[in-house]
């Protein structure tokens, strides 16, 4: 590794497996002080020790980040020990429950593009975190569409805004929404590298 987020503070919420454990150990691979942050302590503590084997600093908040009083404790503790944080990953969302219910039990107000896309907020989120997120959304994604059966693509039900919608019209959109996000993670790169390029904008097109 590279070492390019030595000095740096980062926050990991849901730090304590998956893909927040990922977040956690390379930023610490990477030189950067790691505020684990998990409401399982002993997994969060498990992380802690990942972190440190890779020689870099860090510390555990256990913690409910569902819970404003929480959040605001875990704030003032990453003030307290480094009065700054350059690095936020809010791999515990709170919001996201609705998502993992079992198959063809995720309500159709779960399909609000416009309200998940305000909630998410992702064009203001570092894209590591964003690619770790939507790589780990993708497997489970995958894995729910093993799960079907051929009786289960006909079934439906009535969206508040767009009426029908049936599980093969899902799948199919799911296809085109998945290309797309990766279009929207490399224009969110793009958009943050392009004020840097100074002449080499030029190059923009061939």
């Amino acid at each position: 590794m590279t070492g390019t987020l030595a000095g740096k503070v980062a926050v990991v919420t849901g730090a304590g497996s998956g893909i927040g454990r990922a977040a956690a150990t390379l930023f610490a691979r990477e030189g950067a002080t790691v505020a684990v942050v998990d409401l399982a302590e002993a997994a969060a503590k498990e992380t802690l020790e990942r972190v440190r084997k890779h020689g870099s600093d860090g510390f555990l908040v256990q913690a409910d980040v569902s819970r404003i009083e929480d959040v605001r404790r875990l704030v003032s503790q990453v003030k307290q020990q480094f009065g700054t944080l350059d690095v936020l990953v809010t791999n515990a969302r709170p919001e996201l429950a609705k998502f993992y219910q079992k198959p063809l039990e995720i309500s159709l107000e779960a399909w609000d593009q416009d309200q998940v896309e305000k909630e998410r907020n992702d064009c203001a989120r570092v894209t590591d975190s964003l690619w770790m997120e939507f790589m780990g959304l993708r497997h489970d994604s995958v894995n729910l569409v093993g799960s079907l059966k051929p009786a289960d693509l006909d079934r439906s039900g009535m969206h508040p805004k767009v009426g029908e919608l049936k599980v093969r019209w899902l799948l199919h959109e799911w296809v085109s929404h998945d290309r797309n996000h990766t279009k929207q993670l490399l224009s969110i790169a793009m958009e943050r590298v392009w004020p840097h390029m100074g002449n080499s904008q030029q190059f923009k097109g061939e």
